[in-house]
C-alpha cells in the first residue's frame, strides 16, 4: 500500500461498504474514546475527526473510495457498484433478512424458521421456534423495520454478513411504542440464511412464560390495588415479585437488543428515613421506573434505558433536598448489566 496513503475505513474500524449510520455511530464512539480530554492522543483524535469529515461527506467519499479501491486492488467505484459481487451479494442480504422480519411480523413462523441456517435448524426445533416467537409477539408488536449492512467477511471457508437492524414496535406490557436496535448476523449456507447465536431457547421461553403470567395476575388484582394508591403510583410502586419479574423482562431486552438499565439498592438506617424515601422516590422518578421494598428498611428501584451515569444522577435527586445528617443514614449500590453476569439473579445479588 502507498505509504503516504491514509485508510479511513481502517481508522474508523468499519467497512468500506458501511452505511452513513453506522459511519456516525463509529465516529461518535471512538472520539468520546479517544478524545484528549479522556487521556486519548491529540494526532489520533485529529485523524478521527478527518476520517468522518471524508466519509460522511457524499461527494469527499465517492472521490475518496474510487482512490482506495485502486490502492487495495479493487475495481473502479462505478464497476463495483454494476459488479457480480455487489448484486449477487449485498442486496440479497437485506431482502433475505426483511423477508424474514416480514414473516415474523405476519406470524408466518413456519416460514420464518425456513430462512434459518442449516446449524440452526440442527439446534432449534421447529415447535420450540415457534413458541418462542409467539411468546416475543404477546409483549412485542412488530410495526415497522429496515436494515443496513453493518460489516461483511469474506473468508475461505465462510461468507458472514452483520446486518443492524432497527425496528419500532408496540410494547402490549408498557402500551407504548418503542424503537430499537439490534445486530442480525446472516451466513452463506446455500444461499443467505439468517443465523442466530446459540442461546438457550428453552430457558428465554420459560422467562417469556413467567413475565407474562405474573403481568397476568397483575392485570387482575390491579382494580383491587386501584383502591389503595392512585393509578401513577400502582405503575411505579409494585410488589418484589412483581418487581424481579420487571427486572427480567429488562434483562431479556439487554440480551436482544443490548439495552443496559440500571438497578439502584437503598437501605435507610432507620424507619423514618425509610418513610421519606418512599415520597421522594414516587417524586422523583419517570412513570416507566418502578421500585419495591425488597428487605427491611431497603428499597430496590429498576431504571430501563439507563446507563451508570444516569442512575448517578437519579441518586443525586433523590437526595437533594436531605439534610448531611439524613443522607449519612442512607447507603447506596448501584448495579449495571455486564457479560460476565449469567443472569438477572447474579445482578440483583450485586447489590446485596
Amino acid at each position: 500500500m502507498n505509504r503516504r496513503f491514509i485508510d479511513y475505513y481502517l481508522i474508523l474500524e468499519v467497512h468500506y461498504m458501511a452505511s452513513k449510520d453506522v459511519i456516525k455511530a463509529a465516529y461518535k464512539k471512538l472520539a468520546h474514546k479517544h478524545h484528549p480530554d479522556r487521556g486519548g492522543h491529540k494526532n489520533h483524535f485529529h485523524m478521527i475527526q478527518e476520517a468522518y469529515e471524508v466519509l460522511s461527506d457524499d461527494v469527499k467519499r465517492r472521490q475518496y473510495l474510487m482512490e482506495w479501491l485502486k490502492v487495495n486492488g479493487q475495481v473502479s467505484f462505478d464497476d463495483h457498484l454494476e459488479s457480480r459481487y455487489y448484486k449477487s451479494s449485498f442486496e440479497p442480504m437485506k431482502k433475505v433478512l426483511i423477508d424474514y422480519l416480514d414473516a415474523i411480523r405476519d406470524e408466518r413462523y413456519e416460514s420464518a424458521y425456513e430462512m434459518l441456517s442449516l446449524d440452526n435448524r440442527k439446534r432449534i426445533f421447529l415447535k420450540d421456534f415457534v413458541q418462542w416467537q409467539k411468546l416475543i409477539n404477546e409483549i412485542h408488536k412488530l410495526l415497522e423495520y429496515d436494515c443496513v449492512l453493518d460489516n461483511f467477511y469474506n473468508e475461505s471457508m465462510e461468507k458472514k454478513a452483520i446486518m443492524k437492524v432497527k425496528v419500532k414496535e408496540y410494547n402490549q406490557l408498557l402500551h407504548r411504542v418503542e424503537t430499537d436496535y439490534f445486530f442480525r448476523e446472516l451466513i452463506y449456507d446455500t444461499g443467505w440464511k439468517v443465523h442466530l447465536k446459540n442461546f438457550d431457547i428453552r430457558s428465554t421461553i420459560r422467562k417469556y412464560k413467567k413475565i407474562l403470567a405474573l403481568n397476568n395476575k397483575m392485570v387482575k388484582q390491579l382494580p383491587k390495588l386501584m383502591i389503595q394508591m392512585d393509578e401513577n403510583h400502582a405503575t411505579k410502586f409494585v410488589s418484589k415479585k412483581y418487581f424481579i419479574n420487571n427486572c427480567e423482562y429488562e434483562w431479556l431486552r439487554y440480551t436482544r437488543y443490548d439495552r443496559y438499565f440500571s438497578l439502584i439498592s437503598i437501605l435507610a438506617e432507620d424507619d423514618m428515613l425509610f418513610n421519606k424515601l418512599s415520597n421522594l422516590l414516587y417524586d422523583e422518578t419517570r412513570q416507566l421506573d418502578t421500585y419495591c421494598i425488597y428487605r427491611r428498611n431497603q428499597y430496590y428501584l429498576l431504571l430501563p434505558e439507563t446507563t451508570k451515569d444516569n442512575g448517578l444522577l437519579v441518586i443525586k435527586k433523590l437526595t437533594h433536598t436531605l439534610s448531611t445528617e439524613e443522607k449519612k443514614g442512607l447507603k447506596f449500590k448501584i448495579s449495571m448489566p455486564q457479560s460476565n453476569y449469567k443472569n438477572i439473579k447474579e445482578m440483583l445479588d450485586r447489590l446485596k
